[in-house]
């Protein structure tokens, strides 16, 4: 009773595809493969399936097709997106949407977090022999991670960041062990939020002054819009804001050439 699961890309199906009719056979073989094989379908890009394959020819497209197939029972077939990525599937292809039985996952706590981590520090650390993950560095993942990754979810951003670390430590030391703690979590970090370390770790420590003057340099002649940034700059830092509301909303307004 053991099936394969396929991982499927409604941007792939089409890639290459020239010519009318030349998508909708790839998925003719790819349904009669799957029905031969019993393997099931992993959609990735779901909410995609009601516009991918339309053109100035046809309006035929991925969900219209697959609609098909799936009520007459020749394919299963498995989505994964949001629920704004749902609503949209719903709006371009009702009838392919009603398709599926909707199954809302919740997101992990921070404790089913952690556990997730430390399986996967297991793992990597089994795959590469020389790296060593420092409990710290979950600890920095779960504290500071959740508040500069708000848009997404856990335990999926948690892993998204041990692995972007991990993956940057081991580009960084070619030769011997690599150790991975909070410092190095912080550095993925700011790489990706572009924001410095003196935000991000507890060890750096930020002089306001200092902040001010680098913004002086960039922002000529506004004093006051420079305070009001410095003051939530050094409010965020010492953590007087609440994490689940945005920090400040600024509107600086003014003719162009001001600052």
């Amino acid at each position: 009773r053991v099936r394969h699961v396929w991982q499927v890309s409604g941007k792939r199906i089409i890639a290459g595809m020239s010519h009318l009719g030349d998508w909708q056979q790839r998925c003719l073989d790819l349904v009669a493969e799957a029905r031969a094989r019993r393997a099931v379908l992993l959609l990735t890009d779901a909410q995609h399936f009601g516009r991918i394959g339309r053109s100035r020819d046809s309006e035929m497209n991925l969900a219209e097709f697959f609609a098909g197939p799936m009520a007459r029972r020749e394919v299963t077939m498995l989505g994964e997106c949001t629920e704004d990525e749902l609503r949209r599937l719903e709006e371009d292809a009702p009838a392919f949407a009603a398709l599926f039985t909707r199954v809302l996952v919740r997101e992990a706590s921070s404790a089913e977090t952690l556990r997730v981590l430390l399986h996967e520090v297991r793992r990597l650390e089994a795959q590469h022999t020389r790296l060593r993950v420092h409990p710290g560095a979950l600890r920095e993942i779960l504290e500071v991670g959740a508040a500069l990754v708000p848009t997404r979810a856990w335990p999926g951003k948690a892993v998204d960041l041990l692995r972007q670390t991990v993956r940057d430590a081991l580009t960084a030391v070619r030769g011997g062990d690599v150790f991975v703690g909070p410092w190095q979590v912080d550095l993925a970090l700011s790489a990706r939020t572009g924001l410095p370390l003196a935000l991000l770790s507890p060890a750096e420590t930020l002089d306001p002054a200092a902040v001010r003057d680098q913004l002086a340099a960039q922002v000529m002649g506004q004093p006051e819009a420079i305070d009001a940034a410095v003051d939530v700059v050094a409010r965020i830092r010492s953590g007087l804001v609440d994490a689940r509301r945005p920090c400040a909303v600024y509107l600086f307004a003014g003719p162009t050439g001001t600052g």
